[in-house]
């Protein structure tokens, strides 16, 4: 039988709501075996924790015990470092793309040559040193400018976007280095991404998989239904899930 885990959430120290007590409390409610706090840690975002906030993180989360499993990680970019001297005690690093590196000026949001680099930019993530790819059809840096919009309406351009540019080429390209670099393909469940196919082509070529909520209030840690579905549909053995590849569980 697979246990529950959710490796990607977030607390007050960056743009989540509770503590990390708090994310246990509800993992726990929830029925997670495992638990990781991954703050955001990119120098260019607003919300981002600082060196001297991850090392209060760090005494947090390996200064206590729990009853379950807490692992604590961070949420970064392409090019985002852990500092050498906090290597040791950080068991996870998520690398996502929350903004282009190069900006290029898109005329909407469907402009191609905006996600033309968005695909090299993940592509690039692939490359760099860490553990898992975070959501890389889901939560888009959208080229939105002022334009207005809700949280429904974001979620379905992101699939219209998935649909039009992020083609079966790119798929393999991503599925391939990610499988050659031992770097976790994130099932996402809050936006249920990637997609399906995506999803099972990366399964074919070998790839780790994580599962992460991506919670920032509280209410939503363990919120990863849609993710063990597929894993249980797709009849994803243990040995590519990264807590088990990992020896985590």
């Amino acid at each position: 039988m697979i246990q529950r885990f959710d490796l990607h959430t977030h607390t007050y120290y960056s743009d989540g709501e509770g503590s990390v007590q708090d994310s246990v409390d509800k993992g726990v409610e929830r029925g997670l075996a495992l638990l990781a706090v991954t703050d955001h840690f990119d120098e260019p975002l607003p919300h981002r924790i600082s060196k001297e906030q991850l090392e209060e993180l760090i005494e947090i989360v390996k200064g206590k015990a729990y009853p379950i499993p807490v692992l604590l990680g961070v949420e970064t970019g392409i090019e985002g470092a852990v500092p050498p001297l906090l290597e040791k005690d950080v068991d996870l690093i998520i690398r996502s793309v929350h903004y282009l590196r190069k900006p290029v000026k898109a005329v909407s949001p469907y402009d191609p040559s905006y996600w033309e680099a968005y695909k090299n930019e993940v592509l690039d993530l692939l490359q760099k040193p860490g553990d898992v790819a975070g959501h890389i059809e889901g939560y888009l840096p959208l080229p939105l400018g002022d334009m207005k919009t809700t949280f429904d309406e974001r979620r379905a351009m992101e699939r219209e976007i998935a649909e039009k540019y992020f083609d079966r080429e790119w798929q393999e390209a991503v599925a391939k280095t990610a499988a050659q670099n031992r770097i976790a393909i994130e099932i996402h469940s809050f936006t249920k991404t990637p997609r399906i196919d995506f999803i099972r082509l990366c399964q074919q070529y070998g790839c780790l998989f994580s599962v992460g909520s991506d919670a920032h209030p509280t209410e939503n840690i363990g919120k990863i239904d849609w993710a063990f579905e597929v894993i249980e549909d797709l009849k994803i053995p243990k040995e590519q899930l990264l807590p088990y590849a990992k020896g985590w569980l």
